[in-house]
């Protein structure tokens, strides 16, 4: 029975550990002991160089602290002078972190897609000026064939309506009988209007 009791002390005092790490500064301790990445390395701007992945993964812990900031003093286990310190500290250091990360070269994508969007603002600048090397008349006249196919594009071939003979509705051209009276409509010869 004794060696569980132990056990069950130990394991109590590692849960306390754990739980309270937080609210002594434990965070900042553990951060101070990583190179270049402590809270004064981190305010005076003199962390060493480092990698994305590293920026990354401290933004990530950064962001954590804060939630479990926020967490903690909703649930009354920080006093809100302590959380505000802390959310300040948390703050300044995530934001440092964001700078730096602003200063890093991009990652490959991001330089990819910025080549692209390059190229093609290179290609609308070339075409836009071998467009205005044409003769005023030529240009004119392209831009109102232009001007016809998108109207005929947007203005849909329809055949004209029909109006019934016994009742004046209007009708679909394809309708056999009105829809409205019953009548029979005839049929409609291509081009002609009732």
């Amino acid at each position: 029975m004794f060696p569980f009791l132990g056990l069950a002390l130990v394991l109590i005092g590692g849960v306390l550990a754990f739980v309270l790490w937080p609210l002594r500064g434990g965070s900042a301790h553990v951060a101070s002991e990583m190179p270049g990445s402590g809270s004064a390395a981190w305010e005076a701007g003199a962390a060493l160089p480092l990698t994305r992945a590293a920026l990354l993964a401290r933004r990530e812990a950064l962001y954590a602290a804060l939630r479990d900031a926020e967490f903690d003093h909703a649930m009354g286990k920080l006093a809100t002078a302590d959380y505000q310190a802390l959310h300040r500290q948390l703050t300044r250091e995530a934001a440092q972190v964001l700078r730096q990360l602003d200063h890093l070269t991009l990652d490959p994508e991001t330089v990819y897609a910025q080549e692209i969007e390059q190229a093609v603002l290179r290609l609308r600048t070339a075409k836009e000026a071998a467009t205005l090397s044409l003769p005023v008349e030529v240009r004119e006249a392209v831009e109102a064939e232009v001007a016809q196919l998108i109207k005929r594009a947007t203005i849909p071939d329809r055949p004209a309506e029909r109006t019934c003979p016994h009742c004046g509705q209007i009708c679909q051209p394809e309708d056999l009988f009105c829809m409205y009276c019953g009548a029979r409509l005839g049929r409609q010869e291509p081009g002609s209007v009732s």
